[in-house]
């Protein structure tokens, strides 16, 4: 669509900058050639659809300091909250997703090319099923189009929260090859990559051949390696605690005697083993009293995993007779990540997996009944346990055995062939594919539940003094299966059924047959309940599913277009869903237009929540019954047959105006509203609110410390949300010291009210930190300012992301919200030798460390922050 200028649509932009402060849009081109813009599958000239779609171009992309595409989408506005990657603390599988509107992984859509791709074998959080964005080489994309509102009309389930459409290259004629290397200025995280790709034609222009390449390893980095978190020690600020590791070898008495106060009395081992040393016992906020040899746990909790990875595609099209084109594509990619955790503790929250009930069993750390303090340490020093009198609890760090290990290798294939062509006005394709992801994740230096038992009760461990045999005893290792495989076959076909007073009255519809299955096998031993405070999952789902759509685009007259779409899909093991969309869009001048649209969805229960699925896991809580004390509680979840699809409603309202040429700017209103929602409200949440969930949390008698947290999947939530995004983009006219370019997103989230339970309250927790998914702000920005004059281009880019409110914490002096947080990123280029490109990239230009956020435990939100610091990327191209 051309605009002109009109004073309306200048007031209009005026408006949309003052609102959104810094906005955000991708300029747009015209072209001539009919294309499938994403969220329709009808070819169009008009890049301008009822439904807003932002395109991130492969300049764009090449301009990005973001090392991946996991990382390109995690920087993109609408990605709100509920996206987790390999930044999260110890739970880098190496993998990343996306989570458009904070409605979490498995509501947004990722394709590739336009179809569906398998989902990482491993679901994330033992629940969300996601694509792994970083299967994906960065080298071989070509664009990203993404599509900010529901989409279920056209593409099925999961497309609730909206879809993001990888765009791979193809045609690329010659070849390229492309190193790159970066560092983080604090240290660390050395990177370095090599891309290569080319293209060739044979037989006459006919047979068309692209091929991309993509190596990448980095550095891991440990939370210690960032000084300024001051080795988790937080008690400086208001609020801020310090719980360090506090197991080191440390025992009280486990029953109360005369005076009760002994019976909460710790004391630390004579000889505090591997880097603990004996402090004052505040664990517990106080409840204990005496010493206890603790840690520093910073330096086993690991920020970045150690990443190999090697990914490649090939895509070949040959032109038939008849105007007929076949077409196939194959990528592979080999993923590896390793990264470690705090050496395998006992305490006096121990569990084990018990297979006889499929959850959580407490493994007892009770030294028995001996006569005198003296003769305790005498035994534990010759093996000898047994005796009369007050028996004993021992809390220990098995430094000996080793930090944990951990190393994920995923493995992924994707291949797909097809035919299209025309014949008397209809355009039409078939194709058949299938793809999967191979996972397999062992670990290392675990302990022996069943030896340590022996080693309690008949003795044959120097607990003081373990030996190399010793540690030998407890030492294991295990290993965990898992794949996911996708397989489809489909057809579509569109065509112009008449010519309307605004133009082609465009059709499409097609059919789809997709059959998907997903396996998570762990390791015998810990499905023996062999592993001391290790969590395991199972899961073996699989079904069928097929769909039949058609769509409608009718621009009744050059002001008004509608979008009329609906899909029928039929799920074997849930049923059927209908899902209609309604969209419309109004040129009130050649300089300003309005865009609408109404969607119903639904999103089929993942493989994990309605298989007969377990997942075993621990996560770090803070527990109000104990002033807010941080541990480590055991998690169990289960999946259900019973469970219905998710329903969505989403409406959305938009105007988009060109004040002037190559200057558009727009508005778009959305509001998601989820029923029926499949959630695991997490266990933080269950903690601070028990009475909505009545059993679900177990508590040791005497202690009070939680046990194990009951969280399974049910259809009792509800989430809705509303807010704006703003784009704007620009391209100047040149100037004599060169051309510029403008291109501004911000998204400014309204509410997301969250119901935790049928009849319940809903919650609002935008701009909070204490919803399902942490810390959510309600406004986040990016602009970049493009600048090129002859063989030099550059481009400064402005990341904001809003303040929240402090919920988690509170307290004496405990500062209300979490600030605000804004980075500059800087890329330089220059081409003035012949087919060869020199690039500077550096993330985080100021160095900016991440918002102090005490609430986590570790100093700041992993939800939206990662401790890169400033990092420099230098990178070589050259074309041949």
């Amino acid at each position: 669509m051309q605009f002109k200028k009109t004073p309306l649509a200048s007031a209009v932009t005026g408006l949309a900058l003052m609102t959104a402060g810094l906005a955000f849009a991708q300029a747009q081109t015209n072209e001539l050639e009919r294309v499938v813009v994403t969220g329709s599958n009808i070819k169009r000239i008009d890049a301008e659809t009822a439904t807003p779609v932002q395109v991130i171009d492969k300049v764009a992309i090449d301009r990005s300091a973001a090392a991946n595409v996991g990382e390109l989408l995690r920087d993109i506005s609408a990605n709100s909250g509920g996206s987790y990657s390999e930044t999260s603390i110890n739970n880098q599988s190496g993998a990343a997703g996306v989570s458009l509107r904070g409605l979490g992984q498995k509501s947004t859509l990722v394709l590739i090319n336009g179809r569906r791709m398998a989902n990482h074998a491993i679901a994330q959080n033992g629940q969300d099923t996601f694509v792994d964005l970083n299967s994906i080489p960065k080298s071989a994309v070509a664009r990203i189009e993404v599509l900010k509102d529901g989409a279920s009309a056209i593409y099925g389930s999961d497309a609730i929260a909206g879809v993001v459409n990888i765009i791979l290259r193809k045609d690329l004629k010659g070849g390229e090859i492309a190193v790159n290397t970066g560092r983080s200025s604090q240290g660390g995280l050395a990177e370095h990559g090599l891309n290569l790709a080319g293209g060739f034609s044979a037989l006459g222009g006919k047979l068309s051949v692209t091929a991309v390449a993509d190596l990448f390893k980095r550095d891991m980095l440990l939370l210690s390696d960032r000084p300024w978190l001051n080795g988790l020690d937080f008690r400086f600020l208001p609020g801020g605690t310090f719980f360090p590791g506090a197991s080191g070898g440390t025992w009280q008495r486990s029953v109360f005697v005369p005076p009760a106060t002994l019976s909460l009395q710790r004391q630390a081992l004579p000889n505090c083993l591997g880097d603990s040393t004996s402090m004052n016992a505040l664990i517990g906020a106080g409840v204990y009293s005496g010493t206890a040899c603790t840690y520093t746990v910073d330096k086993y909790l690991t920020a970045y995993p150690e990443s190999t990875r090697k990914g490649g595609l090939a895509r070949a099209s040959l032109q038939l007779d008849g105007g007929m084109e076949a077409f196939a594509e194959l990528a592979l990619s080999d993923n590896k990540s390793s990264w470690i955790n705090q050496p395998q503790t006992m305490t006096n929250q121990s569990v084990v997996f018990n297979p006889a009930t499929g959850g959580f069993s407490a493994f007892s750390n009770i030294i028995p009944a001996i006569a005198t303090d003296a003769d305790r340490v005498a035994l534990l020093a010759s093996n000898k346990l047994g005796g009369s009198g007050t028996s004993a609890r021992l809390n220990y760090t098995f430094f000996d055995v080793g930090a944990r290990t951990f190393a994920l290798e995923n493995k992924t294939a994707r291949a797909l062939a097809g035919l299209s062509g025309s014949s008397k006005g209809w355009d039409w394709e078939v194709a058949v594919g299938s793809s999967r992801s191979e996972v397999e994740q062992s670990t290392g230096n675990q302990v022996d539940a069943l030896a340590l038992r022996t080693a309690l009760d008949k003795g044959g461990y120097n607990f003081l003094a373990p030996s190399t045999s010793d540690s030998a005893k407890l030492r294991v290792s295990t290993m965990r299966n898992a794949e996911s495989r996708l397989s489809f076959a489909d057809a579509k076909v569109s065509t112009t059924l008449a010519q309307l007073e605004g133009g082609a009255l465009g059709f499409a519809a097609g059919l789809e047959a997709r059959r998907e299955s997903m396996v998570d096998t762990p390791d015998p031993l810990a499905q023996q309940g062999r592993l001391i405070g290790t969590g395991s999952s199972r899961n073996d789902g699989s079904r069928s599913a097929s769909a039949a759509y058609a769509e409608l685009v009718a621009p009744v007259t050059k002001q008004l277009e509608f979008q009329l779409a609906g899909r029928a899909d039929r799920y074997n093991d849930f049923g059927n869903a209908f899902s209609p969309k309604l969209g419309l869009k109004y040129v009130f001048s050649p300089a300003v237009l309005v865009r609408a649209s109404s969607a119903r969805g639904f999103r089929a229960p993942t493989l994990v929540e309605n298989s007969a699925s377990a997942s075993l896991g621990f996560e770090s809580v803070q527990d109000p019954v104990l002033s807010n004390a941080s541990s480590i509680v055991g998690v169990l979840n289960t999946g259900s047959k019973d469970l219905k699809a998710e329903k969505s409603t989403s409406n959305s309202f938009g105007l988009v105006v060109e004040p002037v040429r190559g200057v558009i700017a727009s508005v778009d209103y959305y509001s998601i509203e989820q029923r029926n929602l499949v959630a695991l409200n997490g266990a933080q949440f269950i903690v601070r609110n028990p009475t909505l969930f009545p059993g679900s949390v177990v508590r040791q008698a005497g202690t009070n410390q939680i046990l194990v947290v009951y969280d399974s999947y049910s259809n009792l939530a509800k989430v809705k949300t509303q807010g704006l995004d703003f784009e704007i983009g620009a391209k100047f006219a040149p100037l004599p010291i060169g051309r510029f370019g403008v291109r501004l997103s911000a998204t400014q989230l309204l509410n997301w009210e969250y119901t935790a339970k049928a009849g319940g309250d809903a919650v609002d927790y935008a701009g909070r930190n204490d919803g399902p998914f942490g810390a959510m702000p309600k406004l986040k920005a990016r602009a970049t300012l493009d600048w090129a004059h002859g063989d030099f281009s550059s481009s400064l880019s402005w990341n904001h992301t809003g303040a929240y409110e402090q919920r988690v914490t509170t307290g004496a002096g405990v500062d209300g919200s979490v600030a605000d947080m804004t980075t500059v990123d800087l890329f330089l280029a220059y081409t003035g030798v012949k087919n060869l490109k020199l690039s500077l990239g550096i993330k985080n230009l100021g160095d900016r460390n991440p918002p102090w956020d005490v609430s986590t435990g570790l100093g700041y939100s992993t939800a939206q922050y990662d401790l890169r610091g400033r990092y420099l990327r230098a990178g070589l191209e050259y074309k041949f």
